[in-house]
């Protein structure tokens, strides 16, 4: 991974990319920014740089499953990813210069000798259940959010790649999960990508309430911080 950086660096100037002999699309400039600091943060000898690895791959994800989307879903798409993708980044920044860390984030820097493992699952918790609405009420109005949900919503696919990726190495390394696995024959797996699913779109939720219905929003919100920590407790129970 810490030689894909190079790979991009030689599309600055604009250059496209082919996407398995179809169609092309560019990486912009904020994308090559964005790109170059997760490989920085991957290669630090910081707890962040196992969530930036994985990052990484799910940016370039990204580039490749909107490569044939309309100018006007990529550019949003692109609004949105720039919003996201910098809450991680700012959290890994004021971590390495002991800053205040933001709630959502906490949990993954509070133990540093935790498992690689442990922490790419917690940073999943956070920036999954704890940024993307954020990113989403930041960068659109409500209306323009109620427009960009059919592109939102089919990124659960472009997705699934990365979850295949954590769950192989959760599998490898964790008896409980492969206890789990065994005892539900299979459908563990299954189950969480039917959460991933629901995950992101409650937080699509979660943005549409913050403009239509605060006091909604407000409770659901709560309760959402209340089930991440749950998820917390859990990971850290069973993640060594």
């Amino acid at each position: 991974m810490q030689h894909k950086f190079i790979v991009y660096f030689l599309f600055i100037s604009s250059v496209t990319i082919p996407f398995n002999g179809h169609a092309q699309t560019q990486v912009s400039a904020d994308e090559i920014k964005l790109l170059y600091k997760l490989d920085s943060i991957s290669k630090a000898s910081s707890v962040s740089s196992y969530f930036a690895t994985v990052y990484f791959d799910a940016m370039e994800n990204a580039v490749r499953f909107f490569a044939n989307a309309d100018d006007t879903a990529r550019k949003n798409i692109r609004q949105m990813e720039k919003q996201f993708v910098n809450y991680f980044i700012s959290s890994a920044e004021a971590f390495a210069n002991r800053l205040a860390i933001p709630a959502s984030w906490q949990a993954y820097y509070a133990d540093t000798s935790a498992s690689p493992l442990r922490h790419l699952l917690l940073g999943v918790n956070a920036h999954l259940n704890g940024d993307i609405w954020r990113a989403l009420v930041s960068s659109f109005s409500l209306e323009e959010i109620k427009t960009l949900a059919p592109t939102y919503n089919s990124y659960y696919c472009g997705l699934l790649d990365i979850y295949e990726e954590v769950y192989r190495e959760a599998f490898s390394r964790n008896r409980s999960l492969k206890l789990l696995h065994t005892v539900s024959l299979g459908l563990d797996k299954w189950y969480g990508k039917i959460l991933l699913r629901r995950w992101l779109k409650r937080q699509l939720r979660l943005a549409t309430w913050y403009y239509s219905d605060p006091s909604r929003f407000q409770k659901k919100l709560k309760r959402l911080d209340g089930k991440m920590n749950r998820l917390n407790r859990e990971i850290t129970r069973h993640f060594r």
